[in-house]
């Protein structure tokens, strides 16, 4: 699993994802990931190179889009494929955390 921060602007870090969110993949990343997002800004996710995803890269998700909640921020997932806005919708991650497929959408999420 690689994680890369892409991109910073005024409102948000963009963070890319490649790879699988299996057990190997979270386990590699999580740390790392928790300290991106744990910043004073909304975070968009590229997701668009993510291959797979299990329930702990549900979980992570979940804790980090939630932890940014509270603090006023947002998170936003952006361009996952198909199979994997599929696993999103299935678990209900949609109703919590905004899928969009570019990059202007996601950035007019996190400054709403």
């Amino acid at each position: 699993m690689d994680l890369r921060l892409l991109e910073t602007t005024p409102f948000a870090n963009v963070i890319s994802f490649s790879g699988s969110l299996d057990i190997a993949g979270v386990q590699e990343i999580e740390m790392e990931f928790t300290r991106m997002t744990a910043t004073d800004k909304s975070v968009i996710i590229d997701m668009s190179d993510v291959s797979f995803i299990a329930s702990l890269g549900l979980r992570m998700l979940l804790s980090s889009a939630k932890r940014l909640d509270s603090g006023g921020f947002k998170m936003v997932l952006l361009n996952p494929q198909d199979s994997i806005a599929s696993v999103l919708n299935i678990a209900g991650l949609d109703t919590i955390i905004p899928i969009v497929d570019d990059l202007d959408a996601a950035l007019k999420k996190v400054q709403s």
